[in-house]
């Protein structure tokens, strides 16, 4: 996905340790002003991969005459002042990286402005010297993205087909906290490939500006609501069991789901669904048909979304029966991620998101094969688990025969 940045200043900012420094030459008279060195250390936000800021431009204000002094920081984060008139100041660091450093830092590649701010500090008139010490901040370095697909489904001992295992993670690809509240996960319309003779293209397929949902389901809570750490995900199981040992499920599962994070169930009239009390169950916004939150097992076309569900609009399927339920139209505005999985290598002319979501398609070698597909692992940064993600699930996803759960 495309991200963008603003920039963002600290509210306070800690004293870091007291450098040494030797006291500046003075005059011999002794009525000139005693000065001093002052250093000042800049650090990188500390999900960085490294934490010396080495290229921040660091400004030195003085309170009382209003004058600036400018310093950059040398490889140790490290930015020196000489001969600073004892008083009141202010001090603030940025720097801007590119896409290729952002990338070396943080395993994720966008331009971005990072900022620090530390406000009336005092320079002491008497002191061998002064230090202070600034962490940089700016908003988070890349966003959510769906990590892994189990839609394949599984067979029984018995050769027979369970589907009642898939599930979905979503992961924080991110430098900060970031909150799963209100976050919505939506399969997309239309087949997945020339499932039979009859099999069609999705009719939307033309407009590139929009998403059509077949449903929508949502986590829970408000923007400040499941905060999820960097390099965390979020499983979300069709049903919440531990499918191998569960009465109801299928001794030859490969996933036990008993710990996921919230369970697709539907709660409807009639319902055949199971619902598992100790998994929190996401809200149901928007639901065509059926008694189970199954994808389709030839490949879902899935998209996280963020927003007010009520400014999406019902849309008629062209062609289709007047009883045939609507869809529901999503701005790609909205879409955090999106991921495209048909059929086989042979069905791109059954995509259903559009180019600028996802360019290519990922797929399995069959159905209820056992397998995920999972994104590939760009790079780790200390224990975060950093995943590929250019907006091209070719690329950037790979079939795993066992599905990981939550495991890079």
């Amino acid at each position: 996905m495309t991200n963008s940045f603003r920039l963002s200043v600290p509210g306070a900012l800690a004293l870091g340790a007291f450098l040494t420094l030797g006291l500046a030459a003075c005059d011999s008279d002794s009525t000139s002003v005693q000065t001093l060195d002052v250093a000042v250390e800049v650090l990188f936000p500390e999900s960085y991969a490294v934490e010396a800021a080495q290229g921040a431009q660091v400004v030195l204000r003085s309170l009382e005459r209003g004058d600036e002094e400018t310093a950059t920081t040398d490889a140790t984060g490290t930015a020196r002042f000489e001969e600073v008139i004892p008083g009141a100041y202010d001090l603030s660091a940025s720097i801007s990286l590119d896409e290729g450093r952002t990338f070396e830092l943080t395993g994720n590649r966008a331009t971005v402005e990072l900022n620090a701010v530390l406000s009336g500090q005092t320079v002491a008139s008497g002191a061998a010297g002064a230090a202070f010490s600034l962490q940089l901040t700016g908003s988070p370095v890349g966003g959510w993205v769906i990590s892994e697909m189990y839609y394949t489904g599984s067979r029984t001992p018995a050769g027979g087909n369970y589907f009642f295992d898939q599930y979905f993670e979503i992961y924080n690809n991110s430098t900060d906290t970031l909150y799963a509240g209100g976050l919505m996960l939506a399969p997309i319309f239309g087949v997945s490939g020339q499932i039979n003779p009859a099999s069609q293209p999705t009719p939307f397929q033309d407009d590139q500006d929009h998403v059509y949902a077949d449903a929508i389901w949502r986590i829970p809570g408000g923007s400040t609501d499941v905060p999820v750490a960097p390099g965390e995900g979020l499983i979300i199981a069709q049903q919440g069991l531990d499918h191998r040992d569960d009465p109801n499920g299928n001794p030859a599962s490969p996933v036990n789901l008993g710990g996921a994070d919230f369970e697709m169930y539907v709660d409807v009239p009639d319902s055949r669904d199971i619902d598992n009390p100790q998994v929190p169950n996401m809200e149901i916004v928007h639901r065509r048909f059926g008694f189970f939150a199954l994808v389709p097992v030839f490949g879902p076309s899935m998209v996280l979304v963020e927003g007010d569900p009520d400014t999406f609009e019902e849309v008629a399927v062209p062609d289709a029966p007047e009883t045939f339920p609507p869809v529901i139209r999503i701005p790609v505005a909205n879409v955090l991620d999106g991921v495209d999985a048909l059929q086989n290598a042979q069905s791109s002319g059954f995509k259903r998101i559009p180019v600028a979501l996802d360019a290519g398609f990922t797929f399995a070698s069959g159905t209820y094969t056992g397998e995920s597909v999972r994104r590939r692992v760009a790079r780790t940064i200390g224990d975060r688990v950093v995943f590929q993600d250019t907006n091209n699930s070719s690329n950037d996803f790979e079939v795993l025969s066992t599905p990981s759960i939550g495991t890079p």
